[in-house]
């Protein structure tokens, strides 16, 4: 094992600082490679990902160019090469320095790999009824619907005036955001022992969680059949026409697909939402015991249904948080047509990982832990219930 980095790699002045040269070091012992930043980014939306890129690019750039070499140094010995980095880049006496040091270093490699984990956790398939939006605090935001105008009426600017648009009517929803998240706690035995392993899956294990926590909020809306704050109705009601009973079959998905496209944009006598779906602009939704019917459904050929979900069924949610073993559902994209708004405090989509307190006179190893909180704050709510369909089978 090594015990060191390569003296060569730590000498050549071409590459990042040394303090860069050991985060990086600390990267690849806990599992990250050079793509997980593209990887973690494709997770979210696009000015999230801008974000990250902008944020972790020059973390993931050194991890390209040097991170290797930290592979098989233990941990302890990369928090003592912190310590000493740190301080000749600051000037202060190695002795000055404190356990912040490479509890921070921790830290950001934690959060690393914590978005790394969460974006790999994408088999929930949230992000087919949801689209993430903004909360600038926690107090109730109210999110207001317009219903669409009629035509626009002929004028002759010569003869008359332009006429006043009428008053539309408006829907509203109220979501107010909550915060969720846990402790860590890392021992200072952990650190002798080299326990990387453990400690990753440790995060893995909370970011999965995270990401869990939100598919669940946005699912129980479909599962548990929220009303519809704007009506008061059921979200799959028969005064929706989205609402069926019978078993997956060919027939019920495209009598499914046809309420979708006879859905009457609000405030319009008959003006229909969509238009008939291209292949991937639809999913079909479905508990695990389904997932073969679901799956020959797309594959059958001479169906209408034929590849409607992808030619590898890729916009088929086969969906562990769907507990009823018969029901099953469709909806548009949210990336065409939204049901769900995630909002998330200051648009921060993400979680987030950071020091619970800061250590400092040597804390860690005074108090023989370093502890981390990881947070997310969001909340779902019901947007529009014109965009999916549900079959409550009896």
């Amino acid at each position: 094992m090594k015990t060191q980095l390569r003296d060569e790699w730590i000498a050549n002045a071409a590459l990042p600082t040394h303090t860069e040269r050991l985060q990086a070091a600390l990267d690849y012992r806990f599992g990250l490679r050079p793509s997980w930043l593209a990887r973690a980014a494709e997770a979210f939306s696009p000015r999230v990902a801008g974000r990250l890129r902008s944020g972790h690019g020059a973390a993931a750039q050194h991890l390209k160019t040097c991170g290797g070499a930290g592979a098989g140094v233990p941990l302890l010995t990369l928090c003592e090469q912190l310590r000493a980095a740190a301080a000749r880049e600051t000037g202060r006496a190695r002795e000055a320095m404190d356990a912040s040091d490479f509890a921070g270093a921790l830290g950001s490699t934690l959060h690393r790999v914590l978005l790394d984990e969460y974006a790999g956790a994408g088999d929930y398939f949230e992000y087919a009824l949801a689209r993430p939006g903004s909360a600038r605090d926690f107090r109730p935001q109210t999110l207001v619907g317009v219903s669409a105008p009629p035509d626009l009426p002929v004028i002759d600017p010569e003869q008359s005036d332009y006429t006043e648009l009428a008053a539309l009517s408006t829907r509203e929803l109220e979501i107010a955001v909550t915060t969720t998240g846990v402790m860590l706690t890392i021992s200072r035995a952990a650190i002798l022992a080299d326990n990387v392993e453990a400690i990753r899956q440790t995060v893995g294990a909370i970011a999965r969680a995270a990401r869990r926590t939100v598919a669940r909020r946005v699912w129980s809306l479909f599962t548990a059949n929220a009303i519809y704050a704007p009506d008061g109705v059921a979200w799959f009601d028969g005064a929706h026409g989205n609402l069926q009973s019978a078993a997956l079959s060919e027939s019920e998905v495209i009598a499914a697909v046809a309420k979708l496209l006879a859905q009457t944009l609000p405030g319009t006598s008959g003006e229909r939402v969509g238009r008939p779906p291209r292949a991937g602009e639809l999913w079909l939704i479905v508990p695990h015991a389904l997932w073969d019917t679901a799956w020959k459904l797309n594959q059958t050929t001479g169906s209408a249904l034929y590849h409607l979900f992808g030619e590898r069924n890729e916009t088929i949610a086969v969906n562990g948080l769907l507990t009823d073993t018969n029901d099953w559902g469709l909806c548009w994209d949210a990336g065409v047509l939204e049901s769900v708004r995630v909002n998330y405090l200051g648009g921060r989509e993400e979680p987030e990982l950071m020091l619970a307190d800061r250590p400092n006179a040597d804390a860690l190893f005074r108090a023989d832990r370093v502890m981390y909180k990881t947070r997310l704050e969001f909340q779902v709510g019901l947007l529009d219930y014109r965009h999916a369909v549900k079959a409550a089978v009896a």
